[in-house]
Order: structure tokens, then C-alpha cells, then sequence
């Protein structure tokens, strides 16, 4: 595996900009989340594939940007970029609240709702026409007083309905509108995590895999500069088509993207092989 870093505050960063050599605050308005990685921000994530956690990620670079990547077009995508940022020179203290983990009821969830209960974590597991009115009340219920400060989406599954690519997509956009309601305005970190099941129909999964990928690319642009984060974890299915991903690997990968370990990483996609592949 590999990490691809962004501009990083480093030594030789900070005498380019004294010495007038580099426009930093041009820089931070290009990036979503409107400044440079700090050099632990980078270590975290080589610290993370180096250990058991990312067992089921192979051949693959994350890019840990601040969401520069998902950002493909011309003029800022910051415009409000504060110049030196606090959160350049050292790690904001952590902020009390929960995970909340979504699923739903049209795909098998339960293992992986399982695998994420932690005393920081609630769920909700919500049938396929749970409206947003109804799923901010049940997650006020399971809540409590705690704030929620990232939000992992259990996607649906493919489950060979046989619905088209845009019905999938546009529940998939709809879920995740909903989840970014959750944090009214706060910062957070949101992972969406792919149809974790065995599909006989892998192309479709790879289709439906890119499409997320690049609407939630789109997405970690527009609500970067409003500290919000937003990854994915994808599984990867078999190219035989057998076997399926370790609910615990994608467990290990979504909680580490929803911490402040990944507080670096937006628009980024961490791919889990099926056990059949590694």
C-alpha cells in the first residue's frame, strides 16, 4: 500500500513561505478543508496499513490531501481559508460525542452492526422508506445528550434486485443527504461503507462502486470547508465472484476513517478485498 500526502506543513513548508517562495494562503484556499496536514496527520495513516487493522487493504495508495484530489476544477475551494490555521500546528482536543452507525433493512447489516458496537457507538437500523423526519427522531432517542461526531452509512445492497444503476444511486445520494442533515452544521466525519455481501453480478458492484466514488468526491468538496469529512469503504468483490469481505476489516477501516486518526482524509476510499482475494 501507499499514502499520497498533500502540502504538509514541514520545516522546509514554513521557511518557503517566510522567504516569500510559496503562497500559502493560495494554497489553502485550493484545498476543501482550507489547510495544510500537519506531519503526524500523515504518520497516523502510514501507522494505520502498517498494522493488523488494515489487513484487508492491499495494492492501493490513500491520498491524504485534505480533499485537494476531489476538487477538479478551476478557482477556490476554500474561499474563506483562515491564514495559519490552528489546526496546522497542533491537534484540536477531542470533542465528547458518539459514532452513530446506520443501517438498513434491506441489506444483512447485522454483522457489522455487531462488529462496531463500542461504548462510543450507537445504531439505528431503519426500513428502506425511513424518512428523514423519522430517523432524526430515532437517532435523538439513542443519542441522548451526546452529540454525534461522525456518522458511518451501512450502503444497501445489490442483493441481484435488478434495480437500475440511477434508482441505486439516488437512494444512495438520498441516505447520505440525510446522514450530512445529522450534523447540522458541525464537524464531523461521515464513512460510507459499500454492499459488504457476496454479488453474483460483480460488474454491477463495480459500477455501482465508481458511481459512489465519485459522488462522494463531489460531496467531500463541497462540505470540506464546513469541516466535515466524507470517505468510503468499499468492498472489493472477488473476481470469481466468491467469498465475501470480513465484517471486522471493514469495521477496523470505517472506525479508523470516522477518527481523528484520518482527520486529514477527504473524498478518500479505502478498498477491503474479499478473504477469497488475499
Amino acid at each position: 500500500c501507499g499514502v499520497a500526502p498533500g502540502y504538509v506543513l514541514t520545516d522546509m513548508v514554513a521557511t518557503l513561505a517566510r522567504d516569500g517562495n510559496i503562497d500559502l494562503g493560495a494554497v489553502r484556499r485550493r484545498i476543501p478543508l482550507g489547510r495544510l496536514a500537519r506531519p503526524d496527520e500523515i504518520a497516523s495513516v502510514v501507522a494505520f496499513l502498517a498494522s493488523d487493522a488494515a489487513v484487508g487493504c492491499m495494492g492501493q495508495t490513500l491520498a491524504v490531501d485534505g480533499g485537494w484530489s476531489s476538487f477538479n476544477m478551476g478557482g477556490d475551494a476554500c474561499p474563506n481559508a483562515q491564514p495559519s490555521p490552528a489546526a496546522e500546528i497542533s491537534p484540536p482536543s477531542d470533542a465528547p460525542g458518539k459514532t452513530l452507525v446506520l443501517g438498513f433493512g434491506d441489506l444483512p447489516t447485522t454483522a457489522l452492526v455487531d462488529a462496531m458496537q463500542a461504548a462510543d457507538t450507537c445504531s439505528v437500523t431503519l426500513g428502506p422508506e425511513t424518512g428523514a423526519e423519522e430517523l432524526a427522531m430515532q437517532v435523538a432517542a439513542v443519542a441522548g445528550a451526546q452529540p454525534i461526531t461522525s456518522v458511518i452509512v451501512l450502503a444497501s445492497g445489490l442483493a441481484d434486485t435488478g434495480d437500475d444503476m440511477v434508482s441505486l444511486m439516488s437512494r444512495d445520494f438520498g441516505r447520505i443527504r440525510d446522514a450530512v442533515d445529522l450534523f447540522a452544521g458541525q464537524p464531523g466525519a461521515l464513512v460510507y461503507v459499500t454492499a459488504f455481501g457476496e454479488s453474483r453480478d460483480t460488474e454491477r458492484a463495480h459500477l455501482h462502486r465508481a458511481g459512489l466514488q465519485m459522488l462522494l468526491r463531489g460531496m467531500a468538496a463541497e462540505f470540506g470547508p464546513h469541516d466535515l469529512r466524507i470517505n468510503m469503504v468499499a468492498h472489493v468483490p472477488s473476481a470469481t465472484g466468491a467469498g465475501s469481505a470480513d465484517p471486522q476489516s471493514i469495521t477496523q477501516c470505517a472506525r479508523f476513517l470516522a477518527g481523528n486518526a484520518a482527520s486529514y482524509m477527504t473524498g478518500a476510499t479505502i478498498n477491503v478485498a474479499s478473504g477469497a482475494d488475499r
